[in-house]
């Protein structure tokens, strides 16, 4: 009915005042008892055509305010935990998007970077991209919320996206980027919290990269000599820097037992 589609919108216009930016379409159907959940559906689609709202799934909408309507939606992080908790998904924001956040991306991201525990589709929200990479021991890796326009998310903490950047170098502008990033970043991160991640990570392999990469960094000696004594006492064997490239063993540091077999130079 046409009353109830307008008391919708205006039902809309009232979470958006309350500095909501996104819903459910449950919560709707508890507000609007009569309407039905196909009727419901009819409507909110109607409001999608005219870009007041976006769909992302599963039942979950984005609001569009009226600044935003030519780009399709607000910014990820005003949604992203709100949709991850409709998901029931732990998660945390990382890889570029958390090291712009510290002050650290030389290159920006061209999407939103989030770690969930098993595969996810990419989401497309208005100009957005939103990536998701699954981090097997993501519930042990350590995070903290950062303020948002609508409230908090959370993000992986300065060691844990360093680590991340490694295990995804493609997403992370590859190692000449990842090179860069912890030229900027490696102030921030802290010897004990460094040497602790390593041990959560279970990979041997990802800290004898980050290691490799922390040297070329130019990092703190504390740093680099607290992460190379953990490895050594693991007896790691040698593996190679970039596993997608060819397999050179000419180039190698016996420090981390690590082959260097991809050139790689700072952007700074």
């Amino acid at each position: 009915m046409k009353i109830q589609s307008i008391y919708l919108s205006h039902l809309i216009d009232e979470l958006q005042q309350q500095g909501q930016y996104s819903f459910t379409k449950n919560q709707l159907l508890e507000k609007l008892s009569s309407v039905s959940s196909h009727a419901l559906a009819r409507r909110l689609k109607r409001l999608a055509e005219k870009k007041r709202i976006t769909p992302l799934g599963s039942g979950f909408y984005v609001i569009v305010p009226i600044e935003y309507q030519s780009s399709g939606a607000p910014p990820a992080n005003w949604f992203v935990d709100a949709f991850m908790k409709h998901m029931k998904q732990p998660y945390y924001v990382s890889l570029l998007t958390a090291a712009s956040l510290y002050g650290a991306a030389h290159q920006q991201a061209q999407e939103f970077q989030i770690m969930v525990t098993k595969p996810a589709r990419s989401i497309t929200v208005g100009r957005s991209q939103i990536h998701f990479y699954v981090r097997k021991h993501l519930i042990s890796m350590i995070t903290r919320p950062v303020k948002v326009f609508t409230g908090q998310m959370q993000v992986g903490i300065p060691e844990v996206v360093a680590f991340d950047m490694v295990k995804y170098p493609a997403a992370s502008g590859y190692w000449n980027n990842i090179l860069t990033v912890l030229e900027e970043l490696h102030e921030q991160l802290s010897v004990e919290v460094l040497v602790d991640i390593a041990k959560r990570n279970n990979s041997i392999k990802l800290s004898q990269r980050l290691g490799y990469l922390l040297e070329k960094a130019n990092a703190k000696t504390a740093l680099i000599d607290a992460l190379q004594k953990w490895v050594s006492s693991q007896h790691p064997r040698y593996t190679f820097l970039d596993t997608l490239a060819e397999k050179l063993t000419e180039k190698k540091s016996n420090a981390w037992k690590l082959y260097v077999n991809v050139e790689i130079e700072s952007d700074l």
